[in-house]
């Protein structure tokens, strides 16, 4: 039997490091093919309009207060925010025109307006696109980090109207071990990877970036391959805004 929605098996979300947020890592040793998360979306915006800051307010007004709460409490890249800023009249408009209530205090609502701005760069920063192109946001699986050697792989399936995103182990993770995924192809050469990863604003320096980074060709086949083997078999995909889907064996 499948775990409940919105469960987290064997694993537990903590602070990963000094500047480095929350991971999530694992609280038993869990066998290949747990599934150590199964979750349902947030909210989810079409995605030819993830970046329609009317689009995005009108499905944010739409949560709930513990919703809003959730997204609000995730990551945000500060280079969306910054780019989200410099259109921070569109939201303002938005906020007179629809929004009942609007406060009359230029500041108070000025404040409300760059909450609102900072609420759609953290939607970008976390969303993950469906299998019917639509990008939606996941609260556990964004805690998870970055590694283009990942012990675990993912996938979204649509039931009743409803996105489920579940991660399971593609090999057996030892206690205490941090849980990766890929937010990429990690079958890309290392210049394509590190292109992709620019998004979310770090360089990663997993076993495979360093063997490569290093020139350490032999330790670098011997993970490419090793990663091969896990993903050989999988039925699953990479789901990002700025990485187009794609799935192993295409």
């Amino acid at each position: 039997m499948p775990p409940h929605l919105g469960s987290i098996t064997g694993a537990e979300i903590r602070a990963a490091g000094e500047g480095l947020g929350k991971g999530v890592f694992a609280i038993d040793d869990l066998p290949k093919g747990t599934i150590i998360i199964r979750e349902s979306s947030n909210m989810k915006i079409k995605l030819d309009a993830l970046n329609n800051s009317w689009e995005f307010c009108k499905a944010y007004h739409a949560l709930s207060e513990k919703q809003a709460w959730q997204l609000n409490n995730l990551h945000c890249d500060s280079s969306k925010l910054a780019d989200r800023l410099l259109l921070i009249a569109e939201y303002e408009r938005w906020c007179l025109d629809r929004t009942p209530g609007v406060p009359e205090d230029r500041r108070e609502f000025m404040t409300w307006v760059r909450h609102l701005v900072k609420a759609h760069a953290i939607y970008l920063t976390n969303c993950a696109i469906t299998p019917d192109e639509h990008a939606a946001v996941f609260n556990k699986f964004c805690r998870i980090n970055h590694s283009c050697v990942p012990n675990t792989h993912w996938f979204i399936t649509e039931k009743r109207g409803k996105y489920i995103l579940e991660v399971k182990a593609n090999r057996d993770i030892s206690f205490g071990e941090q849980i990766f995924v890929s937010y990429i192809s990690p079958m890309e050469k290392l210049p394509e990877r590190r292109r992709a990863l620019d998004n979310w604003g770090f360089t990663c320096n997993c076993a495979l970036c360093h063997a490569q980074a290093s020139g350490d060709r032999r330790l670098a086949d011997v993970v490419w391959h090793y990663q091969k083997s896990i993903d050989n078999g999988t039925d699953f995909r990479y789901y990002t805004p700025w990485n187009r889907p794609y799935s192993q064996g295409e």
